[in-house]
């Protein structure tokens, strides 16, 4: 019902981020605000636009892949070529406004945009039929982000003929720590500094199917006015499934 209500209603953009982004709102048949049927009076939707060729883009790309191979230890991996992205899916820097997180609204700061060409790798993890994804700084060529995706040629129906990914027996804890500490070491120009730091803790989470470790640099924040999403500091995470597989690699620290 709310798909047909929005095919016979209209939508209007409410602001516009310079280059390729924007903020949208959209009404129903009845000129009803949808996020006010959704429960959000003040949501608005963002879109943006890739406006980068892969064609233009080749050797950087090639470069990215190679940073990615170096990262993993792997110089066989396979990978193609995902998207172009403004900014890295757990970096977001703008000026943010609303009382709450329900109502926020983030315009973004061109100024603090950090494109990254988002990759996926063709081989299948445990054969479970997730792929690992990739992030990589499109002036730095760091690998920002890791994490496990499904792969963007997938069929949506398939998803219910694949494999339980967490079925697999756990491991030790000290055995799936050392695992997540090694892959640390694979980027130590990036890591070393934040790791030896003694003002700055590790957290660490035992979540159902993972363990987490987390560092946050609050030595260092945004500039006044500015609001980061999700981490207002410089982060390093690492997330292990218990059976000691890479879940997910976060590290914002050369961003800022």
């Amino acid at each position: 019902m709310e798909r047909i209500f929005i095919a016979l209603g209209k939508g209007r953009i409410t602001s516009v981020n310079p280059p390729a982004s924007a903020e949208v709102q959209f009404f129903t048949l009845f000129r009803i605000p949808l996020e006010i049927l959704r429960g959000h009076p003040n949501a608005r939707l963002g879109i943006s636009l890739n406006l980068t060729n892969p064609y233009d883009e080749k050797e950087k790309i090639e470069k990215a892949k190679e940073a990615v191979r170096e990262f993993m230890d792997d110089q066989n991996m396979d990978l193609v070529y995902s998207s172009f992205s403004y900014n890295p899916s757990n970096f977001f820097v703008g000026v943010a406004s609303g009382q709450n997180t329900e109502s926020r609204v983030m315009r973004g700061s061109r100024e603090w945009m950090r494109p990254v060409y988002v990759l996926q790798e063709k081989r299948f993890i445990n054969n479970d039929c997730q792929v690992y994804g990739y992030e990589v700084n499109a002036e730095t060529f760091q690998v920002i982000q890791v994490q496990t995706v499904w792969p963007q040629w997938f069929q949506a129906e398939d998803k219910n003929e694949c494999p339980d990914v967490y079925s697999q027996p756990a491991k030790d804890k000290e055995e799936v720590e050392k695992a997540a500490f090694d892959i640390l070491k694979k980027d130590p120009k990036y890591t070393s500094d934040i790791l030896v730091r003694s003002d700055i803790q590790q957290k660490f989470q035992e979540l159902k199917y993972s363990y987490s470790w987390i560092w946050e640099d609050e030595s260092v924040s945004l500039p006044e006015g500015l609001t980061g999403d999700p981490f207002q500091h410089p982060v390093i995470r690492v997330m292990m499934t218990k059976d000691g597989r890479l879940d997910y690699y976060l590290n914002t620290t050369d961003l800022f």
